[in-house]
């Protein structure tokens, strides 16, 4: 089977993805293997910082993973290529910076390829924008949004590979050791105009994106607006557990947002945005975003007015008690729990009540309806009302074009029906 008969072959084409899936994993799993044992040598500070490792960088794999899984059910769709790229790049990135690491600190000669890895990190992360920047101009079709939206999508991502490429070669004579004690200032004498040109490309791109969707979700239908929903509900959860995470950390509470537990959030944050467009473009369980982002919001805003509530309480309760008894009391803590137990369901109702009136609408009001229904027929005995007032409320809620309503009645003396 030549090249070209095994791409256009779907099981080649479904193979290659789960080598690429396989050979990341493997990639990850080895350079977290390194990155211990390179943290049990006494390393120059300078190495570290140019080649640091983060927890949430092991979810790399799952890209390609994901990208895999894709092209499983959709071997044509370009998406699930983009993300095994993005996946391959990004973990060959990690092994490579912890392969050259050890090769030149932990070993008493530098293991084969060792030159060719520690080159392979000074552009291996800004290249997998790359194929990142394709990915979210055409999700989740595998096109860009309209003809004229190629334009900006190929002058973005060929900027982005530009910048990479004249990186690649700037660092490709300092290739091995000496590569990796670079310092800040050497890094910027080095590469510093490629770093701003990538700096403003990216930020660049990056909003061209978010407007390619904003234009793509206009014109979207029911599936495709779905779908873009949990691209959408992913960000902005990321986003948000990013801005919580700083304000904890501003307020002193480092030991929920660093140390092993906050690396551990972050890997685990880190796998929500691919899980996400998979889910989206693979379709399964498609409309249950709807359900995620209403219990999202409702237990968002319940966990904000009950820590409110809390807070409150045990401050104004400690001050009362300061003023009675001149010191403060542990019964001001056991009222404010008390006081937060009584007030649990109706602030739940209330900000159920709350998010439906605002954001769902269409469910709200049709709640209403059925409430207003079953309260209206509770004392009703004419059946040819109640089937009337049915009626009605099934077609103010559910709309539909034809309603045909069957009633099953016992005859006298039998127990069959009629």
């Amino acid at each position: 089977m030549t090249p070209t008969n095994f791409m256009t072959n779907m099981r080649g084409r479904k193979a290659l993805a789960w080598c690429i899936a396989a050979l990341s994993v493997a990639m990850v799993s080895v350079g977290a293997w390194l990155a211990y044992r390179n943290n049990l040598i006494g390393l120059p500070i300078a190495v570290r910082q140019f080649v640091k490792f983060y927890l949430d960088e092991l979810p790399a794999a799952q890209w390609a993973i994901m990208g895999a899984l894709i092209i499983s059910y959709k071997p044509r769709h370009a998406n699930g290529w983009l993300m095994c790229a993005l996946g391959f790049i990004w973990s060959a990135k990690l092994f490579a910076g912890e392969y050259a690491i050890h090769s030149y600190f932990g070993l008493p000669s530098p293991a084969p390829l060792a030159a060719m890895a520690s080159w392979v990190v000074t552009w291996g992360w800004a290249a997998g924008f790359v194929p990142l920047c394709g990915l979210l101009f055409t999700l989740p079709t595998g096109q860009a949004v309209s003809v004229r939206w190629r334009i900006p999508m190929l002058i973005t991502v060929l900027c982005l590979a530009g910048i990479v490429l004249v990186q690649a070669a700037l660092f490709w004579p300092i290739r091995g050791r000496d590569i990796l004690t670079l310092t800040g200032a050497d890094l910027s004498a080095l590469a510093g105009p490629m770093e701003k040109a990538f700096q403003i490309v990216t930020p660049i791109g990056l909003l061209l994106c978010a407007v390619s969707m904003l234009l793509r979700l206009r014109r979207a239908q029911a599936a495709e607006r779905q779908q873009l929903k949990w691209l959408a509900f992913a960000v902005v959860f990321y986003v948000g557990f990013l801005a919580l995470s700083t304000l904890l950390e501003a307020a002193g509470f480092r030991w929920i947002t660093g140390g092993l537990s906050g690396d551990i959030v972050s890997m685990l944050l880190a796998m929500v945005i691919p899980s996400a467009i998979g889910i989206a473009i693979a379709r399964h369980k498609l409309f249950d975003i709807d359900v995620i982002i209403r219990k999202t919001l409702q237990w968002t805003v319940v966990t904000v007015l009950l820590g409110a509530v809390y807070v409150l309480s045990v401050l104004g309760l400690q001050e009362v008690f300061k003023r009675v008894t001149g010191q403060t009391s542990e019964v001001a803590v056991a009222l404010s729990t008390l006081a937060l137990a009584v007030a649990f369901m109706p602030i739940r109702r209330a900000a159920q009540n709350l998010i439906d009136k605002r954001f769902y609408r269409k469910r709200y009001n049709a709640q209403q309806v059925v409430e207003a229904y079953a309260e209206s027929i509770k004392d009703e005995v004419d059946v040819n009302v109640i089937h009337q007032k049915m009626l009605t409320v099934l077609g103010e809620t559910l709309q539909p074009k034809k309603i045909t309503l069957f009633l099953v009645t016992q005859a006298k003396g039998e127990g069959g029906k009629s």
